[in-house]
């Protein structure tokens, strides 16, 4: 799950991934970190009880669990929170019954209302001439996507990865497809857990560079929806100066 705080702070309570939207700030939680905190976020507002964060936190993974290991950890998920929003007050204590996530924080699901969250930091991690090309290759990428969703004409099958299934609008050779594969799963392996649960269209556009230039691909990841077989909404995976090995 995908959530906006504060206006500001996307929170991915499967991985762990925080980030500000308006800066290059951002955060990874250990898994006891984001468990503790994802608990907490999805109970905005009501005190989560000590002994039922030690029980689902520790105890049922197996391990030995303190109220003062508890205590550690939300003071570590404090000051992260106070670096990435400055608000103390995040996280109440409520003296020996729990702790809850601020009702006076602002909390939404934000899966369902934007699925770029990568796109966030896009422009901002590139020089001029790179966002020229961006938009450029935006493009092109968006003019394959809706191809997607209304023909498949013109694209082209290359391979699969889990239940995705990698698609262009070119031809491209095998060294160069083994290639992108190979580097989107080292920039995205949250991706590979996705394809090997859901069903979906990987849709790239490549460019390949010059004499003394790097490749660069956008990738689109588009969900398709079981009961009909249509892509439902599609999220970018943009990497710049990609070097072919």
């Amino acid at each position: 799950m995908i959530y906006l705080i504060e206006d500001k702070m996307i929170y991915n309570s499967d991985s762990g991934d925080i980030f500000i939207t308006d800066s290059e700030i951002s955060e990874k939680l250990t898994r006891t970190e984001n468990h503790i905190f994802s608990l907490l976020v999805e109970s905005h507002g009501k005190v989560v009880g000590r002994d039922y964060l030690l029980e689902n936190v520790w105890e049922r993974r197996g391990l030995s669990s303190s109220g003062a290991s508890l205590n550690q950890y939300i003071s570590i998920l404090r000051k992260k929170l106070i670096k990435l929003v400055n608000n103390k007050e995040m996280i109440i204590t409520y003296p020996k019954e729990g702790f809850s996530l601020s009702q006076n924080a602002h909390v939404e699901n934000y899966t369902e209302k934007n699925h770029s969250l990568s796109s966030f930091k896009l422009v901002k991690r590139a020089s001029l001439a790179s966002a020229i090309m961006i938009i450029v290759l935006f493009t092109i990428l968006i003019s394959c996507v809706i191809r997607l969703s209304s023909t498949q004409k013109t694209m082209f099958a290359q391979d699969n990865i889990g239940k995705c299934q990698l698609i262009s609008n070119t031809i491209i050779s095998k060294k160069v497809k083994e290639s992108i594969i190979n580097s989107i799963e080292k920039t995205n392996p949250n991706l590979q857990k996705e394809c090997r649960n859901y069903p979906a269209k990987l849709v790239f556009h490549y460019q390949e560079g010059g004499n003394n230039e790097k490749d660069m691909f956008f990738v689109s990841y588009c969900p398709v929806d079981a009961s009909n077989d249509k892509v439902s909404y599609c999220k970018s995976i943009y990497s710049n100066k990609w070097s072919r090995k």
